[in-house]
């Protein structure tokens, strides 16, 4: 009887046992989707796409095939191309090169089964002019459920086809594990009248908590200020909204909005461009300076100003020097307002107790890396480059930029790395050399994206930009580019373009001691008020 017994048993899951693997196998089967290739509204091929962690990814030999373009490995390097469009993409990088514009990636390319894959929001933003401009020609993938099975919601198959977004180009990535929350529920499609929050970035001290809120897209959140109370709307925003100080801000949504709760002295906005961030300080302690008109009465008047420590370092570094001069255009050269305005700097941050160290005081030559070198030599709180800016003949541009390193936020920001990367060999400039190590720079930083340093880094320039545009300095923008003098740098560094030479007017002004003096007065402001909130 017992073996009767066994062998039913045996006989019952050699039935069963075939049945779970079936339906492992659709299990499994559920993540692979089938993905329509259109060029307008005609479809012209099809392929398969792996659904991993809630992303779709597209094998990039297959896209080539189905757009009919040639595809070559080189090292870390895959380049697809044919004669309207090269797509240059890098293992491991958060960008990639279409024709000569940069663009940033959704996710950093991964390899699935042995072949190199990209996700599909990036693979739209980077082929959908494939085939030409024209409306008929546009490339889009379209992806739709293959098979059905019991693992996919009904809501899920309800979304079929999915039309992934190939025209919103973005220009700084979300945090990882960040997906984006609409405020408008139940739409299928993305909403192109709601604005987009990608990031929300806290900074708190006694005296202040600042909020930057990283900004994608065309449409600009509306903020509305009322007692105790903002309110931003008509915006999409991220999972993690929570508020990283709770005891003094508190963030709840009320109507599709998200709202910042407290009992603040005052708050004050800032909205930023390239890329695009609003910026919200909420001061708490009334000891802290109101912003004024004139930068230099808040430096050298207000003996209010609650300073940072004395064992603070900043390192300044005036650009260029001997026998390479940077820039030269209307009869001043860069080097020369460089050095001035660094000299003018060291002298208002040392009446304030900082102590500064320069890279170079006099007319001399360093190279890049020797810069940062000695930033982090002194273990600096904070390194300063200076520069003057200045456009090819025909071109022209005023105004004061702010550059931190990470991908660049648009191609003048990317030739304006590459000159300024630029370093003699045996007394003449190798641009060849420089633009090859731009290039490796740019490979490089998309496993940088997420470092605390580039961080730290952007709220050094967002405070520098806040100091320059309440002093009344021509505040242009803050920007990012792949800046060598930089890439060394231990601590928060940023990079000052304080005008263009090239412009007739702007080039007077920066040769003039009284307005270096302002530049210095407003940065010296900008980095105290940076280290006091550390």
């Amino acid at each position: 009887m017992l073996d009767l017994a066994r062998l039913k048993n045996i006989k019952l899951w050699s039935f069963l046992l075939p049945l779970f693997l079936l339906i492992a196998s659709i299990a499994n089967a559920s993540d692979l989707y089938k993905v329509y290739c259109y060029a307008g509204e005609n479809r012209i091929g099809e392929l398969s796409a792996n659904k991993i962690d809630s992303i779709y990814w597209l094998q990039l030999n297959n896209v080539a095939q189905i757009l009919n373009m040639r595809i070559n490995s080189v090292g870390d390097e895959v380049v697809i191309s044919n004669n309207s469009l090269t797509v240059n993409i890098v293992r491991n990088a958060s960008a990639a090169r279409v024709g000569s514009m940069l663009v940033s990636l959704i996710e950093i390319p991964r390899e699935i089964d042995g072949a190199l894959c990209l996700d599909e929001r990036s693979i739209n933003n980077l082929f959908q002019r494939a085939l030409g401009k024209k409306p008929e020609d546009i490339i889009s993938f379209r992806m739709e459920y293959d098979s059905p099975s019991s693992s996919v919601s009904s809501n899920e198959k309800s979304k079929e086809p999915i039309l992934f977004s190939g025209h919103s180009v973005r220009q700084e990535r979300p945090a990882e594990n960040n997906e984006l929350v609409s405020v408008t529920p139940g739409k299928n499609k993305p909403n192109e009248a709601l604005a987009e929050i990608s990031e929300i970035r806290w900074s708190v001290t006694q005296q202040k908590v600042r909020v930057v809120l990283a900004c994608v897209g065309n449409r600009e959140p509306v903020l509305k200020e009322e007692k105790d109370k903002i309110i931003i709307s008509s915006t999409i925003f991220p999972n993690d909204t929570k508020s990283q100080a709770e005891s003094m801000i508190q963030t709840k949504y009320e109507n599709g909005s998200l709202v910042f709760t407290g009992k603040w002295l005052r708050a004050e906005t800032i909205q930023l461009v390239n890329p695009k961030r609003i910026l919200i300080e909420f001061i708490f302690d009334d000891k802290a300076p109101q912003a004024k008109t004139e930068i230099d009465q808040n430096v050298k008047a207000n003996s209010n100003v609650n300073v940072p420590s004395k064992n603070s370092i900043v390192v300044l570094d005036p650009g260029h020097g001997g026998q390479d001069p940077g820039a030269v255009a209307n009869g001043v050269r860069e080097k020369d307002i460089n050095l001035a305005v660094a000299l003018k700097l060291e002298s208002s941050l040392k009446s304030k107790g900082i102590r500064v160290e320069l890279t170079r005081k006099t007319d001399v030559y360093l190279k890049l890396d020797e810069r940062t070198a000695i930033a982090n030599k002194h273990n600096a709180d904070v390194f300063v480059s200076i520069h003057a800016n200045a456009l090819p003949r025909g071109k022209s541009a005023r105004g004061f930029e702010i550059y931190l390193m990470a991908l660049p936020t648009d191609k003048d920001a990317l030739e304006l790395a590459k000159f300024e990367n630029r370093e003699l060999v045996d007394g003449k400039t190798n641009a060849a050399a420089s633009d090859r190590k731009t290039q490796l720079l740019l490979s490089i930083l998309g496993d940088m994206q997420q470092n605390h340093k580039i961080i730290e880094s952007t709220d050094l320039a967002e405070v520098l930009y806040k100091a320059g545009n309440q002093s009344g300095l021509p505040m242009k923008r803050v920007a990012q580019a792949p800046f060598f003098v930089l890439r060394g740098a231990a601590m928060p560094a940023v990079l000052l373009e304080t005008g263009f030479i090239t412009d007739k007017d702007e080039a007077k002004l920066l040769s003039h001691s009284g307005y270096q003096q302002k530049i210095a007065d407003a940065m010296a402001l900008g980095i105290i008020n940076y280290l006091r909130g550390k």
